[in-house]
């Protein structure tokens, strides 16, 4: 079972998968690591829009009379995947954040933006279940490209183009409201606002229509990996040579679009690499099983790490 279970998933994206959450544990747990953190959630985001990328691309190619059934299909595919995890540690952070916390800031009608994802569409809200921003994005994605894919599809018929310019609509897009909320006080807080970030996984999805539409060669690959890599560390980078702090490095107009590229090249040689295959089965299977509870474990290692803080600061 364990065998069939590692040869039935690819392992090079399941250690990116598995990276990126070690990456968020780490600068959560540490408390003076957030670039770990800000590599991890762009990671994901990466890999989130290649594989979706992937999904999307080859439903929409194949199937000539692609329409509002095929969209639906998709989004109750994803919901099933994303919402109950999603609505459970919802349920639970209410009694926790109170409770153990002592956040009494939140009411129920405070509570109703996160019903629908809205609780950081054109602002941050600080404080509670705070590590609902990445999902907020997620499923904003998710439902606004193929939305914008149904209509160029209407407008265009050439489905190359009409894809092209539904991933342009959504880059430009976030571009201009981050530009327009740094502009109107929110500068600080872009990383999380959902409505400027739109992008970061729109990168992913490019990254696979190109590969799944032209091709990429294995030399390609390479190139993709290292130039990746390279815009990945671009947050040092400018550190060295700056005096800016990686938590204002993490707001950078520049960078937030620098790591997620980064992040989304690297996936087609990761993908593809066969010396990853080596590892020992144990090594394997610990990758895999991680990486298959990864969003279980972001969505519930904030209440966890709270919880030990807790009980430290109670039974010392």
């Amino acid at each position: 079972m364990d065998n069939k279970l590692i040869n039935n998933r690819n392992l090079g994206l399941d250690f990116v998968r598995f990276s990126a959450v070690i990456l968020v544990l780490i600068a959560h747990f540490a408390k003076c690591l957030e670039l770990f953190g800000f590599w991890g959630v762009e990671l994901f985001f990466g890999l989130s829009g290649y594989l979706i990328g992937q999904i999307l691309w080859r439903g929409y190619s194949r199937d000539e009379n692609w329409n509002f059934k095929n969209i639906k299909n998709f989004w109750l595919r994803r919901w099933w995947r994303t919402l109950p995890n999603y609505f459970l540690f919802f349920i639970i952070s209410i009694p926790f954040y109170y409770y153990v916390i002592g956040y009494k800031a939140f009411n129920v009608t405070k509570l109703i933006p996160f019903l629908f994802f809205c609780q950081n569409m054109f602002s941050r809200y600080e404080g509670f279940y705070g590590v609902s921003w990445s999902l907020c994005i997620e499923e904003w994605l998710y439902l606004v490209f193929p939305l914008l894919l149904y209509l160029f599809h209407k407008i265009i018929r050439v489905k190359v183009k009409a894809f092209s310019i539904a991933l342009i609509t959504i880059i430009l897009g976030s571009v201009f409201m981050r530009i327009f909320l740094s502009n109107n006080g929110q500068g600080e807080y872009i990383r999380t606002i959902t409505s400027c970030r739109l992008d970061s996984i729109t990168y992913g999805i490019a990254i696979a229509f190109i590969e799944s539409y032209w091709g990429i060669s294995e030399k390609k690959k390479v190139v993709y990996f290292v130039s990746g890599i390279l815009l990945i560390l671009a947050p040092v980078f400018v550190r060295i040579v700056t005096d800016n702090s990686f938590a204002e490095l993490r707001q950078n107009q520049l960078l937030l679009v620098c790591v997620p590229v980064g992040s989304s090249i690297i996936l087609p040689f990761v993908a593809s690499y066969k010396r990853i295959q080596n590892l020992s089965s144990n090594i394997k299977l610990i990758i895999t099983n991680l990486s298959i509870w990864t969003y279980s474990i972001y969505l519930s290692h904030i209440p966890i790490l709270f919880t030990i803080y807790y009980l430290q600061l109670n039974y010392r």
